[in-house]
């Protein structure tokens, strides 16, 4: 242990990837551990189909006061050993919530498979969304979020379009309008439940801020919904400004666009 870990500063990443595996071990993980310092993950096991991507549990390490650094740790080792998901669709199905994800991240996540010939073991079952953005489907579970593959689909006999209108009938149900105003003009979604940024996908709740006819949107991250008015220049600047603090501060980004709903 270095003299800046004994003070809790920002680990070095191949630090960081170290005492995870170490509190991987001390959970009880007995398969073999190796840490890809390229790809920032662990590969868990020797199938190489458990792979833990370090950079959000990182960011969140790092931003975590003295306290609450260890729980980062335990909360993403305990997604990461979740159990397998159940093998049909009908078991599946209330647990389904459409998640929009950053487009470079599911490239790099594709190209990766390539070059690992594991494209169609792993490949995630995704719909194109806007320049920077996928849609893509989520299995909720009490830990984790985890992203559908096409193999999923495909075993379970669905097309993604059958699975996304399950999940948008979850995630609607869950979906009352919930926005405070950040700013005069600017409301910020309120939910916070790392699904904040797929309800875009309902104008309607942004419409009841009373916005007028022309309300804009942003998710710069999954947890961030921001709203205001085309009409509002000083709001629609003060929205970009609050969405690029968002995405410095949390991580996890999904759009730098601005959304308009044509409904």
């Amino acid at each position: 242990m270095g003299i800046l870990d004994l003070f809790n500063s920002k680990p070095a990443p191949a630090r960081f990837a170290t005492m995870m595996t170490v509190a991987a071990r001390r959970r009880g993980e007995t398969q073999p551990i190796r840490f890809d310092a390229e790809a920032f993950s662990l590969t868990i096991g020797t199938d190489d189909t458990r792979v833990l991507y370090l950079h959000n549990v990182y960011t969140d390490y790092c931003q975590a006061g003295k306290g609450e650094r260890a729980k980062v740790i335990d909360v993403c080792l305990a997604a990461a050993s979740q159990p397998p998901k159940p093998a049909t669709f009908a078991q599946c199905r209330q647990s389904l919530l459409p998640i929009l994800r950053r487009r470079a991240m599911s490239e790099v996540l594709r190209l990766t498979q390539l070059a690992d010939n594991d494209s169609e073991h792993n490949a995630r079952a995704m719909l194109p969304f806007s320049e920077d953005a996928v849609l893509m489907l989520g299995y909720d579970t009490e830990h984790a979020v985890e992203p559908l593959a096409a193999s999923d689909l495909k075993a379970w006999g669905v097309s993604a379009e059958e699975c996304l209108a399950a999940a948008l009938d979850n995630l609607r149900d869950r979906s009352v309008c919930n926005f405070d105003e950040a700013l005069p003009g600017v409301f910020l979604s309120a939910w916070n439940d790392t699904y904040d940024s797929s309800r875009l996908l309902f104008p309607d709740i942004v419409h009841q801020l009373n916005l007028g006819a022309d309300p804009v949107m942003m998710m710069p991250t999954r947890s961030r919904l921001i709203a205001s008015s085309a009409n509002n220049i000083a709001g629609m600047l003060a929205m970009v400004d609050l969405a690029q603090r968002c995405a410095d501060q949390e991580g996890r980004q999904v759009s730098a666009l601005m959304y308009r709903s044509d409904s």
